[in-house]
């Protein structure tokens, strides 16, 4: 029975298949010496302002080693999972839903009508307006703090990313609960 496969473990249970980067986190733990590093609630702290300004590390070409193999924990195969998702029958639904925190945005795109104060209105809102026209992608209003796509994007707190995984239906296999 398969276990391991490109650095990802295959977990089956009578009713579920998972799949899980855990060996090769540990691994890439166990290369960069952070084996026994404490965890912490979030990958990065809220409010950090990156600059350019510090010191360069003295080895760029590990640290671009790192980054990449950081990129495939992020983003394993999306082809892979477009594939088999069509191969197991889950459709994207059409319209494509998209969720957006500001009401005029959700009106400019779809709403036609110009004026003086949507002029200034780039290519890709055009492209967006005609999806919607067409019928291919609906908006709809969702308040910044249910925003799921934050989780994957912004700097936040281990309490949040808590509740923004367990919005999206991700469990912690590995947890004793």
């Amino acid at each position: 029975m398969l276990k391991y496969f490109l650095g990802v473990e295959v977990i089956r249970s009578k009713k579920d298949i998972f799949l899980s980067q855990r060996k090769y986190v540990m691994d890439l733990l166990t290369e960069t010496g952070k084996l026994g590093a404490k965890p912490c609630s979030a990958p990065m702290a809220p409010g950090v302002q990156l600059t350019r300004d510090g010191k360069l590390f003295d080895n760029p070409e590990r640290y671009r080693r790192l980054v990449g193999k950081l990129n495939y924990l992020r983003v394993t195969r999306p082809d892979i999972t477009f594939a088999i998702s069509k191969e197991i029958g889950i459709e994207a639904s059409i319209p494509a839903k998209l969720w957006c925190d500001n009401h005029a945005t959700i009106h400019i795109a779809s709403n036609s009508v110009f004026h003086e104060r949507t002029k200034h209105i780039e290519v890709d809102c055009h492209f967006v307006r005609d999806k919607v026209r067409d019928g291919l992608i609906a908006t709809g209003y969702m308040k910044s703090e249910d925003q799921l796509g934050d989780l994957f994007t912004k700097a936040l707190t281990g309490i949040r990313m808590d509740y923004l995984c367990n919005k999206l239906g991700m469990i912690n296999i590995y947890d004793s609960a």
